[in-house]
């Protein structure tokens, strides 16, 4: 899940949950890769 987010244009450094709940359409699509 981290690499897929940092795909997604997570920085280093940056809080992940922040992230998710900053641009929650990433997480949707990452979690329909999974299905």
């Amino acid at each position: 899940m981290g690499t897929m987010l940092q795909e997604q244009g997570l920085r280093p450094g940056d809080c992940p949950e922040l992230f998710g709940l900053e641009h929650p359409q990433v997480l949707e699509e990452i979690h329909g890769a999974y299905l």
